[in-house]
């Protein structure tokens, strides 16, 4: 036998989403380093979603980088979802940064939107990248 077969397999991190039943849905939440793509007709709660997972987020020490290509504002966004449990303004200064890359894809594509997204993730250290609005692009 080689010595492959004698390895347990691999133990995959995991980022807990800090949502009980979606965390139990997904075994301890999501892939480290993983791509999702939430999807959903308007309304269905998905900007609530990635906006709740980026506070458990910076919660459990993480940082957050949250990138929307909608044409509605970052701080009506967060007017809208302030009334929400998880919300707290303490956090969102130093550890989670929204930004609007609606005019950069715009003007410059996606090859804007791309540099646009790396340079901001490095310049705040992000370990959590959302993207909403990506269907509208």
């Amino acid at each position: 036998m080689s010595e492959l077969a004698d390895q347990p397999p691999p133990t995959l991190q995991r980022i807990p989403s800090g949502i009980a039943g979606l965390d139990r849905i997904l075994h301890g939440g999501f892939l480290k380093g993983g791509t999702y793509l939430i999807m959903g007709p308007p309304g269905a709660g998905k900007t609530i979603l990635a906006n709740q997972f980026c506070f458990n987020h910076i919660a459990a020490g993480g940082s957050a980088l949250y990138l929307t290509l909608l044409a509605e504002t970052s701080s009506r966004m967060l007017a809208n979802i302030q009334s929400f449990a998880f919300f707290t303004l303490a956090p969102i200064a130093d550890t989670l940064s929204y930004l609007s890359g609606f005019s950069v894809l715009e003007q410059e594509g996606l090859e804007g939107l791309t540099a646009l997204m790396r340079t901001e993730m490095r310049r705040h250290h992000a370990t959590l990248l959302v993207v909403d609005g990506i269907t509208t692009a």
